[in-house]
């Protein structure tokens, strides 16, 4: 059972990681009032799971994860669909089944993130390879051309 010496050892820590919280919350959301609100909600879920923590253990790697927890979640939610669509409406339109629907989505999305990373590494060399030969704007735009 805690005692009141412990409840108020739990917010003096609680309170102590606000700071890096907020940083940790910058540094996932890149966005100042998002990362507030998953401040406050990853604060929230703590006081309110306070039970579920146990004393003696480390308080902000357990804080850390309901943030990290908090913050995919709420990518989930606001994950968009094809055009608004279920994949029951999607499955039902096309003729194939819930199953296939998702998987090809969930390759569609896998991908575009492949396809956006590698347009990232050819504006940015890797660590470490500063002066590996990098491909001229003129070739670029060509082989951008020549996909069309």
């Amino acid at each position: 059972m805690a005692t009141d010496a412990d409840t108020r050892d739990f917010h003096e820590q609680l309170k102590a990681i606000l700071p890096r919280l907020r940083v940790y919350a910058l540094s996932l959301t890149r966005d100042r009032d998002a990362a507030d609100d998953l401040v406050h909600d990853t604060v929230v879920k703590a006081l309110t799971g306070r039970a579920s923590f146990e004393p003696g253990t480390n308080l902000s790697a357990w804080v850390f994860r309901i943030q990290r927890n908090e913050f995919i979640s709420g990518l989930r939610r606001l994950r968009p669909s094809l055009e608004g669509q279920s994949y029951e409406v999607i499955a039902a339109h096309t003729g194939v089944s819930v199953g296939t629907v998702k998987s090809r989505i969930s390759r569609a999305r896998d991908t575009l993130e492949r396809l956006l990373l590698e347009g990232e590494s050819t504006t940015r060399p890797p660590a470490g390879s500063e002066h590996a030969p990098r491909a001229s704007a003129a070739t670029s735009s060509n082989n951008t051309q020549d996909r069309r």
